[in-house]
């Protein structure tokens, strides 16, 4: 593509494919709804935040099951309408084929777009709003506030929910990074900023150390009971009793819980999810490897190249869940998203070298793997937060069958 090509169609054409993949993956179910019914109005609980405000705007609609699929559904479709964005941004900014075929991967991955379609009613979705806001906001006021508008940011997150300590807020933290440390011609300076960057995330740690102190209720059947009847009576749906004891799971029980799951689960059910969003997470690996190394890193500079490892980890944190929760699936399409959202980040925001558009530009075979990752994603459809797809496994199954009958 030319760097004189009208772009002016690009972005309707990206968002009218992500909003097609919303509205043909879009899903609910009253576990997720149930979540919505917490309130900070009973005491300090976890997950409340996004209910207490919910009551607060509308109390009469706060139980309302087709309020709650409303919000999720719009929640989707915006984060997915933003993630366009973010693709339409890079492209712009390289007006090359390949940088397109990234934006396309972003949007047409597993573990993007059909991914939050398919968990439409999760709080993941208006915490990558908040966070990716947050990342857009920061290089417009001074570098001096970055820190602390990270630091609240994350505490915001982790009131929506405790695991976006490690799903969400690295992200931000990450190009908050590089944003503080990017140069001209370098991607990094070596100062104290990694320093900082750790730093502005234990605010949000303490925050979920509390949650998980004084945020649980105490198990025991009356209270169980009594809390999911109080909880019915403002509802107009069944509250999912297995979403509700997550108020009673403290991390000692979260951990054994997630230990009695994987246990039954069988191996080739998160192979079957890590193939399905592995080309995804190459592609994402790719362009923020890309975005980190820069000048500096090639010429051995050992603090750029520990500033870019810190960053690409950030991205990679939310594989920390794994034990605590059995939502595997959710993990690593997590770490896709914010592959993408770093890398792209990054890119915007750091001035360019001269020539450096032209990267990867003439790589036939990555765009050829690209173009696959596209067709591919597109072909297996979403993911669930614990299964591996069923377009796979049905592929698996029925060569299974066509195996056993011809041997």
């Amino acid at each position: 593509m030319k760097r004189g090509q009208n772009h002016k169609y690009f972005f309707p054409a990206l968002a009218a494919l992500a909003t097609v993949l919303v509205l043909k993956h879009l899903s609910f179910d009253s576990w997720l709804a149930t979540h919505f019914l917490f309130s900070f109005d009973e005491g300090f609980y976890s997950r409340a935040l996004i209910g207490t405000l919910l009551q607060s705007a509308a109390p009469r609609h706060g139980g309302s099951l087709s309020a709650i699929y409303t919000i999720s559904g719009l929640s989707t479709l915006v984060l997915s309408l933003i993630l366009a964005y973010l693709g339409f941004r890079y492209w712009k900014l390289k007006k090359n084929d390949t940088a397109l075929l990234f934006a396309l991967v972003l949007i047409s991955s597993t573990g993007t777009i059909s991914f939050f379609a398919n968990t439409s009613g999760f709080f993941d979705q208006p915490g990558y709003i908040l966070a990716i806001g947050t990342i857009l906001l920061l290089p417009k006021v001074p570098r001096k506030a970055h820190w602390y508008i990270t630091g609240g940011v994350s505490v915001v997150l982790v009131l929506i929910h405790e695991a976006q300590l490690l799903l969400v807020a690295p992200v931000m933290a990450a190009c908050a990074l590089s944003y503080n440390t990017a140069e001209i011609n370098t991607a990094f300076n070596p100062v104290n900023q990694p320093l900082f960057s750790l730093l502005s995330i234990i605010p949000a740690a303490v925050t979920a150390l509390l949650i998980f102190e004084f945020g649980k209720l105490e198990y025991y059947p009356e209270a169980f009971n009594e809390k999911l009847a109080n909880l019915g009576e403002s509802a107009d749906f069944p509250v999912s009793t297995g979403s509700l004891m997550v108020q009673f799971r403290t991390i000692r029980g979260n951990v054994a819980y997630t230990l009695d799951i994987i246990r039954g689960r069988t191996i080739i059910t998160t192979f079957l999810a890590f193939t399905a969003l592995a080309p995804s997470g190459i592609a994402g690996y790719i362009l923020l490897k890309k975005a980190v190394n820069t000048e500096a890193g090639k010429d051995g500079d050992k603090n750029s190249k520990a500033a870019g490892a810190l960053i690409i980890l950030y991205c990679f944190a939310p594989l920390l869940l794994v034990f605590f929760g059995h939502d595997y699936p959710r993990w690593m399409a997590s770490v896709i998203t914010n592959l993408f959202i770093a890398g792209i980040a990054i890119e915007l925001n750091r001035k360019s070298i001269p020539g450096e558009e032209n990267v990867h530009c003439s790589n036939r075979a990555l765009k050829a793997f690209l173009l696959w990752t596209v067709i591919f994603s597109l072909a297996i459809g979403p993911i669930s937060p614990t299964e591996a797809p069923e377009t796979l496994t049905k592929i698996i199954e029925y060569a299974g069958r066509a195996f056993r009958m011809l041997f």
